[in-house]
């Protein structure tokens, strides 16, 4: 890929984007006063999302000298003939499914054997055998064994 300026680019937007989101999502956070404005648990996060936003600046900048507004056409050609890229649009596209349509909507548990099991299978993780197996202890590492150690709350269903 000879144009990866128009790529940069566009990442750095992503990552001004992100970082706001963060910084926004963090400032949402409960316990924000005046004299524990340092021990709020969204501090850290804030800090991030600042950090992210910055460092996005940059690489934008920094793509844009190198002509990142040049070859968009080239760029986009690329980005959809180049199997890996192709890949990736696919993977994020189940991504999305599972995060947007899944979660909330069904179970979490089963949301997350469905995704497992799509993203395993679309890698093609050995046979249907293998691929079973991993989905399934995949799930219930994510959807049994995390929440009870870490005593998280799980989506619920809408």
């Amino acid at each position: 890929m000879e144009d990866r300026q128009n790529g940069d680019l566009l990442l750095g937007v992503a990552f001004v984007l992100f970082g706001a989101v963060v910084g926004v999502e963090a400032l949402r956070m409960p316990y924000w006063e005046r004299e524990t404005f340092f021990l709020a648990p969204g501090f850290v996060p804030l800090l991030t999302g600042v950090a992210l936003s910055l460092l996005g600046v940059v690489y934008g900048i920094r793509a844009g000298l190198a002509g990142a507004w040049q070859n968009w056409a080239g760029w986009f050609r690329d980005l959809r003939t180049n199997p890996e890229n192709k890949r990736l649009m696919v993977l994020l596209a189940i991504v999305l499914v599972y995060t947007v349509g899944l979660v909330g909507r069904m179970g979490f548990f089963w949301a997350t054997l469905v995704f497992h099991g799509t993203i395993f299978g679309y890698l093609r993780i050995g046979g249907w055998l293998k691929w079973l197996g991993v989905s399934i202890g995949a799930t219930l590492f994510v959807a049994v064994l995390l929440p009870r150690l870490f005593e998280m709350p799980l989506p619920e269903i809408e």
